[in-house]
């Protein structure tokens, strides 16, 4: 009989926590998925990587916004890019008229780019850039963003509280999609997927049941 109530009250339990349970917490290295009918157009169908989410807030780049520009059109200083064969990227709504880098496969270099995950490193430094050029000519390794997406502290807990964003785990494939403009389609199912759990204060009366 005890065990007759206790399967119940699990069940009554992720039922309940499935109704109140957020997505996998974001942290860096995890992709924000847009969710569908998302109000706000400048994140409307977007997916965006987090570089940065700590009590100061967060910050991330969009991946699937590129354009048909070339580096050098934009940032004509930067010549050294003449041979790379990439567009830039929309990175984000904040500091348009700068660039940030991703870049693949530049464990074995010293750098004080940001680690995102598994060999992808993020920078906004030139000096990072005329390295990685050096070995990465293409956007499979190598991609270029204008602008950022920023959050303030707690904001971007709050909207995905709101159930804005959906959360999963970033993947290099994912990062350096070979086409860009099905990443939020092709993410958004497995974002949509929110696994419940027993919340914390079920736990006694768990334990009382066993007894």
């Amino acid at each position: 009989m005890k065990w007759m109530y206790l399967i119940w009250f699990v069940g009554f339990g992720l039922q309940m926590c499935g109704e109140e349970t957020l997505a996998q917490p974001p942290t860096k290295g995890s992709l924000l998925i847009a969710r569908e009918g998302l109000s706000d157009p400048r994140f409307s169908e977007t997916v965006v990587l987090l570089l940065q989410h700590d009590t100061g807030g967060s910050l991330g780049i969009m991946l699937n916004r590129p354009t048909w520009v070339t580096p050098t059109t934009v940032f004509p200083e930067l010549d050294f890019l003449d041979d790379y064969e990439g567009h830039i990227y929309i990175g984000g709504p904040l500091q348009r008229s700068n660039i940030l880098i991703l870049s693949k496969g530049v464990g074995n270099l010293e750098t004080d780019a940001i680690l995102v995950m598994e060999d992808i490193y993020a920078s906004s430094e030139l000096d990072f850039l005329r390295l990685v050029t050096n070995f990465a000519k293409n956007e499979s390794n190598l991609r270029l963003y204008t602008g950022h997406a920023e959050w303030g502290p707690q904001q971007l807990d709050q909207e995905i509280q709101r159930g804005d964003w959906h959360i999963i785990p970033a993947k290099p494939e994912l990062i350096f999609a070979s086409e860009p403009l099905k990443l939020w389609l092709q993410t958004l199912s497995s974002g949509s997927e929110i696994t419940a759990n027993l919340s914390i204060h079920m736990l006694p009366l768990v334990a009382l049941m066993l007894n």
